[in-house]
This record gives C-alpha cells, sequence and structure tokens, in this order.
C-alpha cells in the first residue's frame, strides 16, 4: 500500500537475521472485475502456484508469523494476506492447501460478512485448517491520524471481536496503508498486541515491535519474487527508493494535518 513511517525499534533480538515477510491482497484472474480493489494487488491464481512452488523448491520454510517472530525456522518466509477478500477462501487457501503452506491473514472485522470479503464461517474453516488470522483494524481506517480514543476502538474491537469468535489469542496488527507512529504502536501493545506490520519493503527481524512486509503484486516476476525471497537489494532498493520520493511528502503533509485523510485513503483503497 504505502510506507509506514516508524521505522523498526525495540528488537529483542538484535543477532537474528532478517527474513522476508510477504504481503498479498487479492488472488484474482485479471479477467475478474476487481470490483473495489485496486487491481495493482491482485495477483493471478497461476502466478500465485508459480510462487508457492517456488517457495517450496528452494527450500524455503513457510511458516507462521507468530513462530517467526519468536526466532523459529532455518529458512523461513512468512505468507500474509490483507483486507480479507473472499479470493482468499475461493482461490488462495486451496493453492495453499495443495502447496502444503501456510500464510496469515489480516481481515476487517467491519467488513466480514460483506460482499466480497470473507465470511465468518469460512474465516472459522480456514483457522481449523492451520490459517493464522490477525487484525487489519476494524473499519480500515489509517490509524495514525486518529483521536486516542478512536484508534483505541479500531485496534481494540477488532481483537476483542475476532478473539471472542475464533477461540484464540490475536498477536499482532496489521496498519491500513501502512500507516505506522508511535502512539499507534503504544496503543497496540497496551491492547496485548505483540507486534505491528507494515508496508516498508525491507527485511524484517523476528522480535520487533513492527514489522516490515514486503508487496507482491499483479506484475511481480518470478526472478523479482526469488529476489524478494533472497533479500536481493535489486528488489527491495528501488521499492525503499520509490516510497521515499513518491509517498514520504504525502505522508509528511498527512501528519501536519495539510492533506486530508479522507482524501488520503480515497486515492490509497487497497
Amino acid at each position: 500500500m504505502t510506507v509506514d513511517m516508524h521505522r523498526p525499534q525495540g528488537t529483542r533480538r538484535a543477532s537474528a537475521p532478517r527474513s522476508p515477510i510477504l504481503t498479498y491482497h487479492g488472488i484474482t484472474p485479471w479477467e475478474a472485475d476487481p470490483g473495489p480493489r485496486n487491481p495493482k494487488y491482485d495477483v493471478h491464481p497461476e502466478r500465485f502456484r508459480d510462487q508457492l512452488t517456488h517457495i517450496r523448491a528452494r527450500g524455503y520454510e513457510a511458516m507462521s508469523l507468530s513462530a517467526w517472530w519468536s526466532g523459529s525456522g532455518r529458512r523461513p518466509v512468512v505468507l500474509t494476506f490483507d483486507d480479507g477478500w473472499a479470493s482468499m477462501y475461493e482461490r488462495a487457501w486451496p493453492l495453499l492447501a495443495d502447496a502444503g503452506l501456510h500464510a496469515d491473514c489480516f481481515v476487517n472485522t467491519a467488513t466480514i460478512g460483506s460482499r466480497g470479503f470473507l465470511t465468518w464461517a469460512q474465516i472459522t474453516e480456514m483457522q481449523r485448517h492451520g490459517m493464522t488470522f490477525h487484525s487489519h483494524s476494524h473499519e480500515h481506517v489509517a490509524l495514525s491520524g486518529l483521536a486516542l480514543g478512536e484508534l483505541e476502538r479500531q485496534v481494540g474491537d477488532s481483537k476483542r471481536l475476532l478473539e471472542d469468535r475464533l477461540g484464540t489469542a490475536v498477536q499482532f496488527l496489521a496498519a491500513p496503508y501502512g500507516l505506522v507512529n508511535r502512539r499507534v504502536v503504544k496503543a497496540a501493545l497496551a491492547q496485548g498486541y505483540h507486534a505491528i506490520c507494515t508496508s516498508w519493503n525491507w527485511l524484517a527481524r523476528p522480535g520487533a515491535r513492527t514489522i516490515n512486509r514486503a508487496a507482491v503484486y499483479r506484475d511481480t516476476s518470478l526472478e523479482e519474487f526469488d529476489r524478494l525471497l533472497r533479500g536481493s537489494l535489486v528488489a527491495y532498493g528501488p521499492r525503499v527508493a520509490r516510497e521515499m520520493v513518491v509517498h514520504l511528502p504525502r505522508l509528511i503533509l498527512l501528519r501536519a494535518h495539510v492533506l486530508n485523510l479522507n482524501v488520503f485513503q480515497e486515492e490509497h483503497a487497497p
């Protein structure tokens, strides 16, 4: 989506090697109507299948975010899905099951059951078969622009609702639009989250309170995908440079309340 403005700090395992944490959104045939989604984030099912095959062929271990964050894994990669689109159940999950790989899903609890999004029955079924679910806030709003009370409601209500319905602890929050600052981190930790996932395109370190993630786009080739897995600067460097040039000035204006928050959210819809 866009770059966060809070770089990782407070890492508990400073000596641990960094790992690729990849972010997907929709797994959708390109001829399909994307609806409200930005088609930039739609990965074709066949391309997704090729990426999963590549992970296995190269000997990576696709593990849960929780296990990775705790320091497990010899050659780990974490696959995450944002927003809770129905294609997670319809297309992504069957392909993950065929490949024997795991993914973590971040859902907006306000949209569960809405048209185009996952239902509670689908989420429960996937959880029974090993998928893990976390919070993407309640209503997919830019958390860093909220008053404290609304910020606490967005991160707290979604966590409690997921825990009540799924019967398991929700340990991680993915900030919508990647907008993270110290207030968001503090509020999330106070609600009991272990860490906050961002959209900063860089490798991540286990135990950090903010977790970098690299987006997989519609046009991400298998060659670039391999570079993301290997942590190549050829893949990550241009992404970081673009974020600094294109997104950072807009986020500074947003923080200064020069740019309207609602306009920003419309322009950066997932």
